[in-house]
């Protein structure tokens, strides 16, 4: 039974290798992402650092409707993001998708290095991913996470992906063009 809880949230859930030279353009891929979600009558919760800018006019006025399904989280604090979605647990409102964006902001510290990385990644991801299965569980249908990192995390070995992430649900950013290659990927997970 539980190695079935694990290999469901690994298998449900999706990485994307942030490709630096367009994180900007993977953010608002990301956003349309979430409106679209959004549009088949399901929350998202959306953690980002700071407010997303330069939102095109036409995404805001044709989903301007949309947008009271989408909690968007902005925090520089990764204790605040966890707070945040263990306090969400308790309200009348369980997403279907958890986007959570360039989760190396949120863990580096100065200092900070090897093995209080690794923790730091492990248990940041553990605890989104308990978030995810217990919306799951809450609604009696599958949640879903999206959750992007910098490559240099991976190849330092800050993360080990494979405890939380299936190898085929690791996407390099540099392969999304659009929000519908992000919702092709989420439809192949699981």
């Amino acid at each position: 039974m539980a190695n079935d809880i694990i290999q469901n949230t690994r298998s449900n859930n999706l990485m994307i290798i942030e490709d630096e030279r367009n994180q900007k353009r993977l953010q608002h891929i990301l956003f349309e992402t979430a409106v679209r979600y959004a549009t088949g009558n399901k929350h998202v919760i959306f953690v980002t650092e700071k407010p997303i800018d330069s939102v095109p006019s036409e995404v805001l006025s044709n989903y301007s409707s949309i947008y009271k399904k989408i909690i968007f989280v902005y925090s520089k604090s990764a204790e605040a993001i966890l707070l945040k979605l263990n306090d969400i647990k308790a309200w009348n409102f369980t997403p279907s998708l958890v986007i959570v964006e360039s989760i190396q902001n949120l863990l580096r510290k100065p200092g900070s290095s090897g093995e209080d990385l690794n923790f730091s990644y492990s248990v940041f991801l553990s605890s989104v991913l308990d978030s995810v299965c217990y919306y799951s569980r809450k609604q009696g249908d599958r949640s879903q996470c999206i959750i992007t990192m910098a490559r240099d995390v991976i190849e330092t070995g800050h993360l080990i992906v494979e405890p939380f992430f299936q190898q085929q649900n690791v996407i390099p950013g540099r392969s999304i063009n659009t929000c519908s290659d992000v919702l092709d990927a989420l439809r192949e997970c699981g």
